[in-house]
């Protein structure tokens, strides 16, 4: 009689807890990539992107796309050309080339609360219900760097300006009292605005390597310059005088939040971790298609492009 072939009771148990193991508990997985969770195609390409808690403000050539929530839900527009774009609580303001508009989302509608003269060139940001604006008019070699109360009872008022020699602005980033401007120059302008009736001038510092497209961001106190060639990295904890550090992998585009610093590099998405001496640790590098715009939204990345937006997330359904 040949020997059984059933396996020793044992070792059956033995199997089936390995099996268990492996076919029944699922192993977790480390994230390792930003992933999509939400998409919202737009009628024409995403120029700039700001958000701020549940809003998200999207610019284009077509108008002005307010969305809202986690799945970017269609929520409000209005048809003037964007060409920047600030936020600051439920109060959006858009630059259309001439003017600066701002806007009421706090309602059940987008609405309209008024006009502010930005002709020509302009970069913009909000601030403590305030208009930080620096325009150029073509042609001229000095740029207006001019400080508008938002509030409705003021109706809008201009209520400190000031001239600087600079061109075209490329890019602008407030912090504080203080803005910091890229200028067509290949100058980094340093503006004080602690005294908002009469703004000042406090540094300005050459660079090279710059683009219509380079853009600015901070964290910690130090400024990161996006330029074709990499990411500049400045000190600027002490505004008037800043001063140049190092050189990132990167490019124009960028985006930051409190210690993160998101870029794209040719065909690739890449995330810096930054501490508070300014020390920028590569955590993220992985593939992206074409980029037009960046912006965080709390721990997710805003990404926009020809055709729409979308909502890149780590970890999307995790806990």
């Amino acid at each position: 009689m040949l020997p059984s072939m059933t396996k020793p009771p044992i070792l059956a148990t033995l199997a089936l807890a390995a099996f268990t193991a492996c076919g029944d508990t699922p192993v977790e997985e480390p994230c390792t990539s930003y992933q999509e969770v939400a998409r919202t195609d737009l009628p024409s390409g995403v120029r700039a992107i700001a958000s701020e808690g549940d809003y998200v403000a999207a610019g284009s050539a077509s108008g002005l796309h307010v969305l809202r929530g986690n799945d970017l839900d269609r929520w409000g527009f209005s048809d003037v050309p964007v060409f920047d774009v600030a936020i600051e609580a439920s109060r959006i303001v858009i630059h259309d080339g001439e003017d600066a508009r701002v806007y009421d989302a706090s309602a059940t509608t987008l609405t309209s609360r008024g006009v502010v003269d930005v002709s020509g060139q302009a970069r913009i940001a909000v601030r403590d219900g305030r208009l930080v604006a620096l325009r150029h008019a073509e042609g001229a070699r000095i740029a207006a760097f001019e400080i508008t109360d938002l509030e409705e009872a003021t109706g809008l008022e201009r209520i400190g300006e000031t001239e600087i020699s600079a061109r075209a602005p490329f890019d602008m980033v407030v912090d504080g009292a203080f803005a910091f401007a890229l200028d067509e120059s290949a100058n980094l302008n340093v503006l004080d605005y602690s005294e908002p009736t009469a703004p000042v001038a406090r540094a300005s510092l050459p660079i090279t390597g710059s683009s219509p497209a380079s853009q600015l961001a901070l964290v910690h106190g130090f400024l990161f310059l996006g330029t074709p060639a990499g990411v500049q990295v400045f000190d600027v904890r002490d505004p008037s005088s800043p001063s140049a550090l190092d050189t990132l992998p990167g490019g124009e585009l960028l985006a930051s939040r409190e210690d993160r610093l998101a870029t794209v590099e040719g065909a690739e998405l890449v995330v810096y971790q930054v501490d508070e001496l300014g020390v920028a640790t590569e955590t993220v590098r992985q593939p992206v298609a074409s980029t037009t715009a960046l912006a965080w939204a709390e721990d997710t990345l805003l990404r926009g492009d020809d055709t729409g937006i979308s909502r890149l997330a780590w970890c999307p359904g995790g806990p």
